[in-house]
């Protein structure tokens, strides 16, 4: 990582500290949506990790909660651990079934960092994908900073209307997200794990940033530390983020805002809960709905 990326995310940590400080109890944000006739919709920015002492929400997204008939996620991550046939589908699109492993595919310096970090049998992961490799990195940065998906908010959320029988609306499903997933190009997901490998301090520091800003709903450091992740690809592979980004990660907020709008068109009560990034920022679907002329007003504190 670059100097000026450090010096960026010291200067975000800074900003952090003090909007905590300001902010009190932590909330994080939440929007309620209003069409001209009334009918409401509530989205959530959720993250897909965390820790026990983010529970409970807060009051506004209890009342939310409470309030919805129906819960919207973008997948019913319970649901799909339940089913075997899925979870064994999820594992085999995560491996190399043409004879070639990882080695053939990746630098020998980030192999080797692999091998040497992942704390896995190289037998096993080197017929691992790179995304593959990326979501262990991931999950090492997430134990080391004492976060889990156990504690993630859609997970907690989709545990408690399991139990209550709440209608649960997927949104993508399994088969749609991991199409997204391994869309992703290789030299993409690459740098990435270059990064959480060479860089471990630096990756778990902006993950704890990610999740402070999430929890005392700072919209405008919560959307400079996603635009970072944007800035940090280097000059070479911009054209290949920039085409993934187009194809495939926008697509999916056109998704969400159709989904939106039918929800709200039907009247429907729902609590609209899917990855912050989705929802918060320049041209996420709080600010697309609000351009479509809906009123959006921030509620979560």
């Amino acid at each position: 990582m670059k100097k000026k990326s450090l010096a960026f995310v010291s200067l975000l940590m800074a900003l952090m500290l003090y909007a905590g400080a300001a902010c009190g109890e932590a909330s994080p944000l939440l929007y309620q949506v209003t069409d001209g006739e009334g009918h409401v919709i509530y989205l959530l920015g959720t993250i897909h990790i965390g820790e026990e002492d983010m529970y409970p929400l807060s009051d506004a997204v209890e009342k939310a909660y409470q309030d919805a008939d129906i819960l919207a996620v973008e997948m019913d991550l319970i649901a799909a651990q339940q089913d075997m046939s899925q979870m064994m589908q999820y594992s085999l699109a995560l491996m190399y079934t043409d004879g070639t492993t990882i080695q053939d595919h990746i630098d020998p310096e980030t192999y080797a960092l692999g091998v040497e970090n992942l704390g896995q049998p190289e037998a096993v992961i080197k017929r691992m994908r790179p995304v593959a490799w990326l979501s262990l990195a991931q999950e090492q940065s997430y134990s080391r900073i004492g976060q889990s998906a156990e504690w993630g908010v859609d997970m907690m959320l989709l545990q408690r209307a399991h139990e209550e029988g709440k209608v649960i609306h997927e949104l993508e499903g399994m088969e749609s997200q991991m199409n997204t997933m391994l869309a992703m190009p290789e030299e993409i997901v690459e740098f990435q794990l270059q990064q959480y490998l060479s860089y471990p301090e630096a990756a778990d520091l902006s993950m704890k940033l990610l999740s402070a800003a999430w929890r005392y709903g700072n919209e405008e450091i919560f959307s400079l530390l996603l635009a970072q992740e944007s800035v940090s690809i280097p000059k070479e592979l911009q054209q290949a983020y920039d085409a993934y980004a187009e194809n495939l990660l926008h697509s999916r907020d056109d998704l969400f805002e159709q989904k939106a709008k039918e929800y709200l068109a039907s009247g429907e009560k729902v609590l609209f809960a899917v990855g912050a990034a989705h929802i918060v920022g320049e041209g996420a679907l709080a600010e697309r709905l609000a351009n479509a002329g809906y009123e959006v007003k921030e509620i979560g504190r």
